[in-house]
């Protein structure tokens, strides 16, 4: 395997979901924000809330991205359970139809 994770501690370590990593990310950020906030100023740190709207941003777009994808899944297996069905239906009259022509002949 190739890259960091292949081997050694990080191939080991439990990975999180994302949104659960988001999550843990934005409450550490706030943590670390407020100690800055108490100790140096009344203002936050703009570079941090930067930083959290634009992983707010991304992480919008991906559950757009994630229901997208859900939708079409959705769509798809509506399609292949349609086209099955069809099919099933045929391969029952096809084999009505040649029950029917055996009987016929005996």
């Amino acid at each position: 395997m190739v890259g960091n994770h292949s081997s050694g501690a990080a191939a080991s370590h439990k990975l999180l979901p994302i949104k659960q990593a988001y999550l843990d990310a934005v409450q550490n950020a706030n943590k670390v924000s407020l100690s800055l906030f108490h100790s140096y100023s009344r203002q936050p740190d703009p570079v941090s809330e930067e930083h959290k709207s634009r992983m707010k941003h991304d992480m919008s777009e991906l559950d757009a991205r994630i229901s997208a994808i859900k939708e079409n899944a959705e769509a798809v297996e509506k399609i292949i359970k349609d086209a099955a069905s069809q099919a099933l239906e045929q391969l029952n009259k096809i084999c009505s139809d040649k029950v029917v022509s055996c009987l016929q002949l005996c």
